[in-house]
C-alpha cells in the first residue's frame, strides 16, 4: 500500500508540529486543519518523507458468520462478528516528513465489528452494522466522492481521504438491491453510500 494512502487514512493521528488547536489545547491533526492553513493538507505527499519505501500491506482478520432462514419463512436473516488488524502502522516513524508525528495513542491499526442482515423479500434486504476502528473518519457525501473518483489528490476507488472527522465507534444501516441472484446495488448511510456488488462464483 503507498505510504501517501495510509496517512491519508490514518491523518487524524497525526499531529502537525508547532500548532495548537484552541478547542483541545493540543496539537492540530491533519484532518482538521482550519481552511486557512490548508496548505497542511493540500496533498499528502507534502508529508511523506521521500526517503520512505512503500510497505507492503498485510491484514489479518477473523470472521464469524451465521445465516439461517427467517422465522416468517420470507428469505435469510443472518449476522456476522469479527476483528481485523493491519502491519500499516510498521516503520510509521520513518513515513513523515519533518514537522509532523504520529499521536502515540495509535500503536495498532485495528477494526472491530458486528453486522446484521434480513430480507424484507427476495430481491430487498435490510442490512446493519456498528463498528470500532480506529482508522474511520466520518465524511460528507461530496467529500467521500471526491474520494472515491481520486479528484481530492488520493488514490482512486479506495477510502484514504486526509479529510473527515474521527469517529472511533459507529454504525451504519443501509438496504440492498438485488435485481438479479448475483447482483445487488446499495444505499447506505454512512461512506461508502452506494455500492455494487456482483458475485462471480459461488463454492
Amino acid at each position: 500500500m503507498p505510504i501517501k494512502s495510509i496517512i491519508g487514512r490514518y491523518s487524524h493521528a497525526i499531529k502537525v508540529d508547532g500548532t495548537v488547536n484552541p478547542k483541545t489545547n493540543e496539537e492540530y491533526r491533519l484532518n482538521e486543519i482550519p481552511d486557512e492553513n490548508d496548505k497542511y493538507v493540500s496533498d499528502a505527499h507534502s508529508v511523506v518523507d521521500k526517503n520512505a519505501d512503500d510497505p507492503i500491506y498485510v491484514e489479518a482478520y477473523a470472521v464469524f458468520t451465521s445465516h439461517r432462514i427467517n422465522p416468517t419463512g420470507r428469505g435469510k436473516v443472518g449476522y456476522s462478528v469479527g476483528g481485523k488488524i493491519s502491519n500499516a502502522f510498521l516503520d510509521r516513524d520513518k513515513f513523515l516528513t519533518k514537522g509532523y508525528t504520529w499521536d502515540e495513542k495509535y500503536k495498532i491499526p485495528y477494526r472491530i465489528w458486528a453486522s446484521f442482515d434480513y430480507d424484507l423479500r427476495k430481491d430487498l434486504k435490510f442490512v446493519a452494522s456498528t463498528w470500532i476502528d480506529n482508522g474511520y473518519k466520518t465524511m460528507k457525501a461530496g467529500t467521500a466522492f471526491s474520494d472515491y473518483i481520486g479528484d481530492d489528490g488520493s488514490t482512486p476507488l479506495s477510502i484514504d481521504s486526509m479529510f473527515g472527522k474521527a469517529s472511533l465507534f459507529d454504525f451504519d444501516f443501509g438496504i440492498l438491491y438485488a435485481p438479479t441472484e448475483n447482483f445487488r446495488i446499495g444505499i447506505h448511510f454512512q461512506q461508502p453510500f452506494i455500492d455494487f456488488y456482483w458475485e462471480f462464483f459461488e463454492f
